[in-house]
C-alpha cells in the first residue's frame, strides 16, 4: 500500500461552502510506526479493518512544523484535485487543494505543507508560531472535510509519543546528512532566506528541452547552508517523474543565486545548517498554446 505514489499536480481554486452532511469514523487499529528514507522521516498507522482499512502517514523533511499528510485507502478516493480541510482541533483548520493519486492500485489523498494548527503564512517563508510537544500530546484525531463527500473522522489517540519518535528519527536523519543533531535541535535561529526567493528561479530559467517537451513538475530540495549563509550543496530528495531536467536546473540556479541568513546555535553563534523547500515548474505563459 505504501509503494510509489502517482500524483497529478496543478493549481485550482474551489469554494468550501457545501460539505456533505453525515460522516464516518475510523479508529486506529495498528501501532504507530516510524521509518525513514534518504530525505524524510515517516510516521504511519492503520485505521479501520477489512476492505475499509486505511493508512495515515505523516512525512517530515525538516526542522519546521510543516509535514505532508497522506491518506491511503478507499476513503481517499477523490477527484485528482479537490479542496480539502484538515481539522486537528488545534487552532484553525488547514484548507488547501488535496492531490488525488494512486499507490499501486490504492487511492491516496496527499496534502502538502500541513500544520497541526492550520497556520497560514502572511509572507513568503513565514514559519509561524512554535507547536510544542504539549500541543501534540493533546491532539487525538483529525476530521477530513471535502466538498462532495461525507466528513471522515480519524481517531489517533494522543500524538505526543508518536511525534516524539518522529523527532528522534529526524535527529538520526540529521546525522546521516552530516549535521550534529543536538546542534540542529537546539538552534536559536533557523536558516532563513535573504532577499526575495521568488527571483532565485524564474520563467527565464525554464530549460529549453523541458519547454519543447512541455514538461512540468514538482522538485523538493535541501540546500546545505554554511555559517556565512552561502549555499554549499543542493540535494534533490523528491521529484515528479518528468522533472529530471527541471531538478538539475533548480539546483543550478539556487546554488548560484540563493543567499541566506545563517542558522545560530544555542549560544547565538553562526553554524552550518540546511534549508528545505519545494519548487513547482509550470510551463511559462509565453510557451503555452
Amino acid at each position: 500500500m505504501l509503494g510509489k505514489i502517482a500524483m497529478l499536480v496543478a493549481s485550482v481554486t474551489m469554494p468550501l461552502s457545501a460539505f456533505a452532511e453525515g460522516g464516518q469514523v475510523l479508529k486506529r487499529t495498528g501501532k504507530w510506526i516510524v521509518d525513514a528514507d534518504d530525505g524524510a522521516c515517516h510516521l504511519y498507522a492503520e485505521f479501520g479493518e477489512g476492505d475499509g482499512a486505511s493508512i495515515v502517514r505523516f512525512s517530515r523533511y525538516s526542522l519546521n512544523p510543516n509535514f505532508e499528510f497522506h491518506l491511503f485507502g478507499p476513503q481517499a478516493k477523490t477527484e485528482s484535485l479537490e479542496r480539502v480541510e484538515l481539522d486537528f482541533g488545534l487552532g484553525a483548520a488547514t484548507s488547501r487543494t488535496g492531490m488525488g493519486g494512486v499507490a499501486g492500485t490504492t487511492p491516496v489523498l496527499i496534502m502538502n505543507n500541513v500544520r497541526l494548527d492550520g497556520f497560514v503564512p502572511q509572507k513568503p517563508m513565514d514559519s509561524g508560531p512554535e507547536i510544542t510537544p504539549a500541543d501534540e500530546a493533546r491532539l487525538t484525531g483529525v476530521t477530513i472535510r471535502r466538498v462532495r463527500q461525507a466528513d471522515l473522522q480519524l481517531e489517533f489517540g494522543s500524538l505526543g509519543k508518536p511525534f516524539e519518535q518522529l523527532r528522534v528519527c529526524m535527529g538520526n536523519l540529521f546525522t546521516r546528512w552530516g549535521y550534529g543533531p543536538q546542534v540542529q535541535m537546539t538552534l536559536s535561529r533557523k536558516v532563513s532566506p535573504k532577499g526575495d526567493p521568488s527571483k532565485w528561479v524564474t520563467d527565464d530559467d525554464y530549460p529549453a528541452e523541458a519547454l519543447r517537451k512541455r514538461q512540468m513538475g514538482v522538485v523538493d530540495f535541501r540546500l546545505d547552508i554554511d555559517a556565512s549563509g552561502s549555499v554549499t550543496d543542493c540535494a534533490i530528495f523528491k521529484r515528479t517523474d518528468a522533472a529530471e531536467l527541471l531538478s538539475k536546473k533548480v539546483c543550478e540556479m539556487l546554488s548560484r543565486r540563493a543567499r541566506f541568513n545563517p542558522a545560530l546555535d544555542a549560544t547565538g553563534a553562526p553554524v552550518r545548517s540546511f534549508f528545505v523547500s519545494r519548487f513547482t515548474w509550470r510551463i511559462p505563459f509565453a510557451g503555452r498554446k
